[in-house]
C-alpha cells in the first residue's frame, strides 16, 4: 500500500532532500492514478492536483497543507533549499493523511504518533471529505469582517445561514466589508464548502445588483495553473485582438438576442439590425486589420 511505501521512505537513513524526492514521486503517481479515468488533458501537474482536490471535496485546510508539501518538495529538489525537520515532519504527515483520505487506508502506528506531535493546530475535520453546495442565494441580515449572516432566499422556513468571508486562500480576493452588504441584500454564493458546524465558505461571492458577468469572462479566470479571479481584469488591461470570426460571432449574437426579445418579430429586419450592430461595435469593426 502507499501508506507502507511512504512509511518505508520516512524510516530510511536518506537525507531530507532525498526523502522529499521519493515522497514527491509517490505523490505524483497517486495523482495520475486517481485521474486516469478522467478524459482530461491537464496542462500541468498543478492543474491535475487542483482538479483532483475539487473532485474529492478536500477540505481547504488540507489543500493548503498539500500545496505546502508540494512547494517544499519542489524547493528542496530544484533549489537544494534547507527544510527544517519540523516542517518536513508536517509535510510527511500531510501526504500520509492524503493517502488515507483517498484510499481509505489506516495510518500506521508511527504515523499516528507523528500526527499527535504535529497536529497541535490541526483538526480532524481537515482530513475528511467535505460537502459542497454548487450555488445558493441568501438574503443578508448582518455582515461584519468575518461573516455574512442571513437566510436562504427560497426556503419555506426561516433557517439562519452563516457565511465565512475574507478567508485567505478561499475568498479573500473579494475583500468584503460591512458597508458593502446591507440588510435585505441578495448575496450569491458559488462553490461553497460546508464546514462541520454548518457554516458556509464559498469560493465566489456575488453581491446583487452586480455587473452582468458573461460565461467567457468566467472562462478567462480558468488557467492551466489553476483558477485566478483576477485573470479577467488582467486581460481587460491587455490589448484586445479582434478577428473577422470574433466580429461575425458578436453580430450573430446581437441578431439572436434582438430576435428572442422582440415583441413583434415582423418589425425586426436585417438592415436595421446590421446598422445597430455596427453602431454597437463601430470601433472594433473599423480597426480590424482583416477587414
Amino acid at each position: 500500500s502507499y501508506i507502507y511505501k511512504i512509511e518505508e521512505i520516512e524510516s530510511s537513513t536518506d537525507i531530507i532532500s532525498k526523502k522529499y524526492k521519493n515522497l514527491f514521486y509517490i505523490f505524483e503517481t497517486i495523482c495520475k492514478e486517481l485521474t486516469a479515468d478522467d478524459n482530461i488533458r491537464f496542462a500541468s501537474e498543478y492543474a491535475r492536483l487542483t482538479f483532483l482536490l475539487d473532485k474529492n471535496n478536500v477540505h481547504i485546510a488540507m489543500r493548503k497543507r498539500l500545496l505546502r508539501f508540494r512547494a517544499d518538495a519542489i524547493n528542496s529538489m530544484r533549489n537544494n533549499a534547507a527544510i527544517s525537520a519540523e516542517q518536513y515532519r508536517e509535510d510527511y504527515i500531510s501526504l500520509a493523511l492524503f493517502v488515507s483520505l483517498m484510499f481509505g487506508e489506516q495510518l500506521s502506528e508511527s504515523q499516528k504518533r507523528d500526527l499527535e506531535v504535529v497536529s497541535g493546530s490541526w483538526t480532524t475535520d481537515e482530513y475528511r471529505h467535505t460537502d459542497r453546495i454548487s450555488h445558493l442565494r441568501i438574503v443578508a441580515t448582518h455582515c461584519d469582517y468575518e461573516y455574512i449572516t442571513g437566510y436562504k432566499e427560497d426556503a419555506e422556513e426561516y433557517t439562519q445561514v452563516k457565511v465565512k468571508i475574507n478567508v485567505i486562500g478561499q475568498n479573500s480576493d473579494f475583500a468584503i466589508t460591512p458597508n458593502m452588504v446591507w440588510n435585505g441584500c441578495i448575496v450569491g454564493l458559488i462553490d461553497s464548502t460546508v464546514e462541520p458546524n454548518g457554516d458556509l465558505c464559498p469560493r465566489f461571492i456575488i453581491i446583487n445588483p452586480d455587473y452582468l458577468m458573461e460565461c467567457s469572462s468566467i472562462a478567462d479566470c480558468v488557467t492551466p495553473c489553476g483558477p485566478n479571479p483576477l485573470e479577467h481584469l488582467f486581460k481587460k488591461l491587455m490589448r484586445a485582438k479582434t478577428s473577422k470570426a470574433m466580429l461575425l460571432g458578436n453580430i450573430a449574437n446581437y441578431f439572436h438576442d434582438r430576435l428572442i426579445h422582440a415583441h413583434d418579430k415582423s418589425t425586426v429586419d436585417f438592415k436595421t439590425l446590421i446598422n445597430e450592430a455596427f453602431l454597437e461595435s463601430s470601433l472594433s469593426i473599423s480597426t480590424c486589420e482583416e477587414l
